[in-house]
């Protein structure tokens, strides 16, 4: 413990001074109590009133940005103060919540003065501003801004990981579509296949429908290209989806009628 107290010390007097510093560049450069007893400056200032000479200070010296690493510095202090980042695997999201109107006054003058490419949208909740984004591309590239890298690298891991399974699902759903559709299809044709043996005039079949049909009959799930296989000679898959073609206008020719005739005198 006193080798980390010895540690912090030095920086709690480096961070001493240059808080010392910015309160004399923000005051007036005549005060008599900046120069003579710095600390006690700051213990009697008044905080309101130093937040509106940092603001007019930005105002003043509105076409001079800041340098890189100042900028930085100020984005990454309000995000790890007050910043949020969603879990990716539900939705893109990232905001920052201001707890005084004087941060996000400081937050929208940088913004603008240094006309940076993230598009922030801004609402409030519960009296409080907050900057939110919404895009996968921008809390990327703000993260990246932030020089927060290996967070960075963990929320795209958590991207990539929720694109394939996205991608996974529609391919699932799909061949799911597809394979309902075919049986759906397949036991559609195989009942009008039995309606029309049923037919009492069965020299309606010529030789390459009545073998096509007595295939699907007895192997429903099969595939176009299976059904082909099995015929002799060897079929393509268009001549066995023309020869369902014709089987199904035989089927309307012979028996649509009357089943149209059928539901008309019900």
């Amino acid at each position: 413990m006193r080798k980390s107290g010895r540690n912090i010390l030095p920086l709690r007097r480096a961070l001493s001074k240059h808080l010392k510093r910015s309160i004399r560049d923000f005051s007036e450069p005549c005060s008599e109590k900046t120069k003579s007893s710095p600390s006690k400056f700051i213990r009697d200032s008044d905080l309101k009133q130093t937040r509106i000479k940092l603001l007019k200070k930005l105002a003043k010296d509105y076409l001079k940005p800041l340098p890189d690493h100042c900028l930085k510095t100020l984005f990454k202090a309000l995000f790890l103060r007050s910043g949020y980042v969603q879990d990716p695997r539900d939705k893109y999201h990232l905001e920052i919540r201001f707890s005084n109107p004087w941060l996000f006054r400081l937050y929208r003058s940088a913004l603008l003065k240094h006309r940076l490419r993230f598009k922030f949208k801004i609402c409030e909740r519960e009296g409080k501003k907050i900057a939110y984004l919404k895009s996968r591309d921008e809390i990327v590239g703000f993260l990246n801004f932030l020089e927060l890298f290996d967070r960075c690298l963990e929320f795209q891991d958590l991207v990539a990981t929720r694109d394939l399974l996205n991608m996974v699902n529609r391919q699932v759903n799909f061949e799911t579509a597809n394979i309902n559709k075919s049986v759906e299809a397949s036991e559609e044709l195989s009942d009008k296949i039995k309606q029309l043996f049923a037919y009492p005039n069965q020299e309606i079949w010529s030789e390459a429908l009545k073998q096509i049909a007595i295939l699907r009959v007895k192997h429903p799930l099969d595939s176009l290209e299976t059904l082909g296989k099995r015929c002799i000679p060897p079929l393509s898959k268009s001549a066995v989806n023309h020869r369902f073609m014709r089987i199904k206008a035989l089927h309307q020719k012979l028996l649509g009628q009357l089943q149209s005739r059928t539901s008309t005198l019900e």
